[in-house]
């Protein structure tokens, strides 16, 4: 079974654990247990599929996968076992109690390796395929890990906006550090560094919606069937850059973990005067500037 980010069928899951086992899983794993975690999604194939469910004794991320089909060995890196929602981050060690609490004790969790270790050669098999030697194969970090990383965020106190589907907001730390207020994450990173972890939520993808929008109403003009996103960009340059006074909000906010809310769209714009066509897309990336200010807070 391999699931997506953006695999959503275990909310109903969230929504039994949260308000129930939602502060004893934060205060051990860092996380407040939502859809994408696998823990959740485990519960959820249990739930509605549970002879598939049996079947399952191991969890592993995509580069885990990646390195067992290289290497045969499977093995788990803090990163991307922190993403488990079975694992004890401040001690970079699996929780018991976490896999008790959610009847998981019958998973056989992988041996644990650090970022950046080499974990394996590759197998004389995948060696002869590929036509390479039996090079090391390396454990890297989790996707958010990696941009910080790529930024060359490594200092005490740096704080770098990754900017993609999402925005994640991240600030290393030399020690584990949780938040009392149980608002943000708390990662693994490099040896001897952590991340406390805050997110603006959407922003890439609200982008490529409100893109994709005006793209397809361009379309309905007479003579404009093939217009697409490329012509949408050489139009907006050509107008003004700036919001002139428009207010918008398509989801960017201060992050919360255990605060579900409703999410929303609004826009105002003062007069009628007013280029909305011009200005959306600019009070777009002012919302998401407001929202990185408020998370750096």
């Amino acid at each position: 079974m391999a699931t997506p980010n953006l695999d959503g069928r275990s909310s109903a899951i969230v929504k039994k654990v949260g308000p129930v086992h939602g502060e004893d899983i934060y205060d051990h794993t860092a996380r407040w247990p939502d859809v994408y975690f696998p823990a959740i999604r485990l519960l959820w194939l249990k739930e509605n599929h549970p002879a598939e469910y049996d079947a399952v004794n191991h969890i592993l991320m995509v580069n885990e996968y990646f390195i067992y089909k290289l290497t045969g060995r499977m093995c788990s890196e803090w990163t991307n076992a922190a993403e488990t929602l079975l694992f004890e981050t401040g001690k970079l060690a699996w929780s018991k109690k976490m896999m008790s609490l959610l009847c998981l004790e019958h998973l056989q969790m992988n041996d644990l390796v650090a970022p950046g270790d080499v974990v394996e050669k590759l197998s004389p098999e995948i060696a002869a395929k590929l036509g390479l030697k039996q090079v090391p194969v390396v454990a890297a970090v989790s996707d958010t890990q990696a941009a910080t990383l790529g930024s060359g965020m490594i200092n005490l106190g740096d704080v770098v906006a990754v900017n993609g589907s999402t925005t994640p907001v991240m600030m290393v730390e030399d020690h584990f550090r949780m938040d009392p207020k149980r608002r943000i994450w708390v990662d693994p990173y490099l040896r001897g560094l952590w991340l406390l972890e805050s997110n603006c939520l959407q922003s890439g993808m609200v982008h490529r919606k409100l893109m994709d929008h005006l793209t397809d109403l361009i379309r309905m003009i007479p003579g404009q069937e093939r217009f697409d996103r490329g012509d949408l960009y050489k139009l907006l340059e050509k107008l003004e850059d700036k919001t002139d006074g428009v207010i918008s909000y398509f989801g960017s906010r201060r992050f919360h973990v255990s605060r579900r809310e409703v999410r929303r769209c609004e826009i105002s714009f003062p007069n009628e005067q007013t280029n909305v066509f011009a200005a959306i897309l600019p009070s777009c990336v002012e919302n998401l500037a407001f929202a990185i200010a408020s998370n750096i807070t």
